[in-house]
């Protein structure tokens, strides 16, 4: 998570903010996220990605990892999302 939070501030000046903010505060943060991902309150169908799958430093192009990204959600929901 840090890692893509770097890169992005990297790519995008308005976002280096994030860089200020502690690591104790992105674990909690990460925590809470988890937190509510296992209890759903909201019963929710929770679709996870692995997005380090889709770094765009990895890729030619924003376009083919968003597309690639994509094509796995369709495949995870099985086709309901086209």
């Amino acid at each position: 998570m840090l890692r893509g939070i770097e890169e992005r501030a990297q790519g995008d000046p308005t976002r280096k903010a994030e860089l200020q903010e502690s690591g104790d505060y992105w674990k909690r943060l990460w925590e809470l996220h988890e937190e509510w991902v296992i209890k759903n309150p909201l019963c929710l169908n929770i679709i996870v990605l692995d997005m380090d799958k889709y770094n765009f430093s990895r890729y030619k192009n924003k376009d083919e990892a968003l597309e690639t990204a994509y094509q796995e959600l369709v495949e995870k929901t099985g086709g309901l999302i086209k």
